[in-house]
């Protein structure tokens, strides 16, 4: 009689980081190939419904249409990633809430395109979601008043599309926290000390600017955060990812 029972392995079982069961290695990370696809399909369609529409009033009417590029797209959603950081800074919300907002209105533009929903609106409410997703609340009365030509409509019309659209997975893992990580880990590793604070505050300065890339949607967190590091300081960041390499005897360091 078989045994259909598979043989205990004698090798433990490695564990998989905490990431790497999140819906945003599973679901939001992609290949610089497969954005700039979605991107140009999801631009092709929105031109093709919208000549139809002009076509169907008026045989013709479509041909005088300038249409936005993919690009174009593009750069419009990267002009109200930096109104967020806009009004982060007046409102005075944690790095968190900036970082997230700006998660979600990439993902949201990865499913729909600026034709069909203008980013203003769109921009308001990522952030008002993300107050709320990071357990930094603000009420919606107070948040629109603060916005000039702003009713609650503006928000609350469109909350439910860019939740939808995000597939209601809110969670985000953020480069600027595993940054934190690093300089903390590092204050272990070295054995003089070193002004954390600072290195933190210049390494920040380039995940900042990385939120204006595709980056977060290519990389893991860990792997922007220490780009940023190595570029403030490249032979501490060095000196950390060989400690961390050689952990394991067989991988050679850098």
């Amino acid at each position: 009689m078989s045994n259909d029972q598979p043989e205990p392995s004698n090798y433990p079982t490695q564990k998989r980081p905490l990431y790497e069961l999140s819906t945003q290695f599973r679901n939001w990370r992609f290949s610089p190939e497969h954005l700039t696809h979605l991107r140009f399909s999801l631009n092709a369609a929105a031109v093709d419904a919208i000549r139809h529409t002009y076509e169907s009033e008026k045989p013709g009417s479509s041909a005088v249409v300038s249409f936005l590029t993919a690009d174009e797209e593009l750069l419009l959603v990267k002009l109200y990633i930096t109104k967020i950081t806009q009004l982060c800074g007046h409102f005075r919300f944690p790095e968190e809430v900036e970082a997230t907002a700006i998660s979600y209105l990439k993902r949201f533009y990865l499913k729909n395109t600026v034709m069909d929903w203008h980013p203003k609106n769109v921009m308001l409410t990522t952030l008002f979601l993300a107050t709320k997703t990071t357990n930094n609340p603000i009420s919606l009365e107070t948040y629109t008043t603060h916005i000039p030509k702003t009713a609650p409509s503006d928000v609350l019309d469109l909350e439910f599309l860019v939740a939808q659209s995000l597939g209601f997975e809110f969670a985000v893992w953020h480069s600027h926290q595993a940054l934190w990580g690093i300089i903390l880990d590092i204050q272990n590793y070295l054995d003089s000390p070193v002004d954390s604070r600072s290195l933190y505050e210049s390494a920040l300065t380039h995940v900042r600017a990385s939120r204006l890339t595709d980056a977060e949607l290519i990389y893991t967190p860990s792997q922007i955060a220490l780009a940023a590091f190595a570029l403030v300081a490249p032979e501490l960041a060095n000196q950390w990812s060989n400690s961390k390499l050689r952990t394991d005897p067989s991988t050679p360091a850098l």
